[in-house]
């Protein structure tokens, strides 16, 4: 065989092919490139769509990084004023739950580096931890506070976790 130009090589049956998982560039076909995306290789919060990495985090979800009390969350922009009940109901609606103070916490610190759309005016976020008397919630301040508990008929704003 003479060779071949480029990247390409010489195949058995002498024509001239990309070597290995290598194609051919579209804007340089005598170029070699690796498949990209490779279908392994798209971010934890993507998935693979018709060759292309897609945000897989639903619309008004956003993606938490970890902080030194939890791990990396995903989370649903505020809503509310909601009793307790009511926002454990809306959570779960939305296949989510509420968080934990801790979650709260790396909420609250990632806030502005996520985009995330915290709202201080608010009388707090109600978190899934039971406080110390019957029937209380503890909850999060508007300002990063973790001030204690609150009775489970008070109306607070909440976030929804998807796990």
């Amino acid at each position: 065989g003479l060779g071949c130009p480029g990247d390409l090589q010489e195949a058995d049956d002498g024509s001239c092919q990309c070597s290995g998982d290598l194609i051919p560039d579209d804007d340089n076909p005598l170029s070699c490139v690796a498949p990209w995306p490779l279908p392994d290789e798209c971010a934890a919060d993507e998935e693979l769509i018709d060759g292309e990495c897609v945000s897989n985090i639903p619309e008004f979800f956003y993606q938490i990084p970890g902080c030194q009390y939890s791990g990396p969350l995903i989370v649903h922009q505020p809503q509310g004023q909601d009793d307790h009940a009511e926002s454990e109901r809306q959570c779960a609606d939305l296949g989510a739950r509420l968080p934990t103070l801790d979650e709260m916490q790396c909420i609250y610190e990632a806030k502005d580096t996520a985009g995330f759309p915290w709202t201080t005016q608010t009388n707090g976020y109600w978190s899934a931890d039971k406080g110390l008397e019957e029937g209380t919630y503890d909850y999060f301040t508007g300002f990063g506070k973790r001030p204690g508990e609150k009775p489970a008929t008070d109306k607070l704003h909440r976030t929804c976790v998807l796990d």
